[in-house]
């Protein structure tokens, strides 16, 4: 009922669920009893009520950091052209709670729980950077990881250095690792006395998020991310409510304790 972009009858949704027209029936008559959907008694259509579409009050703490953070999602998008977002973690999960379309036609299709790959998708480098090492591993899983580009990478060693660098600059890079032609840059949200609670981004085209316009967003994302950590009244509030990712040293312990080549 959520997806639907019309009322939809009791036969149609019986149809799209595959349940038979008794069980839909009755399921959609207690929905509309809790008031979770709304029945047109003319047509005898339903729709998904506001109950449904929008189960959390204004001053939510979710709700407060999506008002939050628009301006600055904005400001970036009209600076540098890419889509831009705000991802938020939630234990060990990746949600994305507010998003800009850029200018740049190649955007992925975006849901509210991330599913993309976490070694190889700037939110989930962002999640790894902030997560102690043993959650990093549970996260990961066993070697190889999966290689979806020439660029994946899919061992340990390769990934830890890999987040090493990006600890050291203050924001990941994902260049090609999932998509070829595809890019995102990410830089970490980390309120003040919290771990780390989730990471702003920009994406887009490889050949117009380039090596030459890195240098250039990376810093400025990543001073975006710092000003928004400090500055959104409701993030606090968020952090303590989404747990943030599982760290206990975060992107300080990511550069000390990443392998060299001779230690390996």
């Amino acid at each position: 009922m959520v997806d639907a972009t019309r009322p939809l009858s009791s036969a149609e949704v019986a149809q799209r669920c595959g349940f038979d027209p008794s069980t839909t029936h009755r399921l959609l008559q207690g929905l509309a009893a809790e008031r979770y959907l709304l029945r047109d008694e003319r047509t005898k259509r339903y729709s998904a009520s506001p109950k449904l579409l929008f189960p959390l009050p204004l001053y939510h703490p979710w709700s407060v950091v999506r008002r939050d953070v628009e301006p600055t999602l904005i400001s970036l998008r009209d600076e540098f052209g890419f889509t831009t977002g705000l991802v938020v973690f939630c234990l060990g999960e990746r949600i994305l709670l507010e998003l800009a379309l850029g200018r740049d036609a190649l955007s992925p299709d975006y849901h509210t729980w991330l599913s993309s790959p976490i070694h190889a998708s700037g939110s989930g480098k962002m999640l790894l950077m902030a997560s102690a090492p043993e959650e990093r591993r549970r996260l990961l899983g066993p070697e190889p990881y999966r290689k979806f580009t020439e660029h994946t990478l899919t061992s340990a060693y390769a990934l830890d250095r890999d987040l090493a660098e990006s600890a050291a600059r203050g924001y990941v890079l994902a260049c090609d690792d999932y998509i070829d032609g595809f890019r995102v840059v990410a830089a970490p949200i980390e309120p003040v006395m919290k771990p780390v609670v989730g990471c702003l981004f920009c994406s887009g085209r490889s050949a117009t998020l380039s090596e030459e316009v890195i240098p250039r967003l990376g810093p400025a994302l990543k001073k975006a991310a710092a000003f928004f950590s400090i500055g959104s009244p409701g993030l606090q509030a968020l952090a303590d409510l989404a747990g943030g990712a599982s760290s206990s040293g975060g992107r300080d312990e990511v550069a000390a304790t990443a392998p060299s080549r001779k230690s390996r």
